[in-house]
């Protein structure tokens, strides 16, 4: 009986880690996502905005890293740098690619923590 009360303890525990993981990711892509969008490149504070997104990223990498892979996470900021850079020359074209680039690139980092129905079935 004790075994089974510890292994129920572990899973809940388990269950409440992979949940906590889910909202996290989600909510910091999704805050990622509204950031870049809301990003132009004829405003003359898009670098700060830029590097306030990528500061958010830093911070939140080492989460993401404990599911995510590190193809994603590496892509992810190279797309990033790739970004900052197009809006330090400003070139409007390339700025546009990469900005939407970016955000799938966010897309593709949260694919994994999305729940569906369709998914569980």
């Amino acid at each position: 009986m004790r075994t089974l009360i510890i292994s129920s303890a572990i899973f809940l525990a388990l269950c409440v880690a992979m949940f906590l993981n889910y909202r996290y990711i989600n909510e910091t892509a999704d805050e990622l996502v509204f950031l870049t969008q809301s990003l132009s490149i004829g405003e003359g504070d898009c670098i700060s905005k830029i590097d306030e997104i990528e500061k958010k990223w830093k911070k939140s990498s080492s989460v993401f890293s404990l599911t995510v892979s590190f193809k994603d996470i590496d892509y992810l900021g190279e797309t990033l740098l790739s970004l900052k850079s197009a809006a330090e020359n400003e070139n409007e074209v390339e700025f546009e690619k990469y900005k939407a680039l970016f955000i799938d690139a966010i897309d593709g980092v949260r694919r994994l923590e999305k729940f569906s129905i369709i998914n569980i079935l």
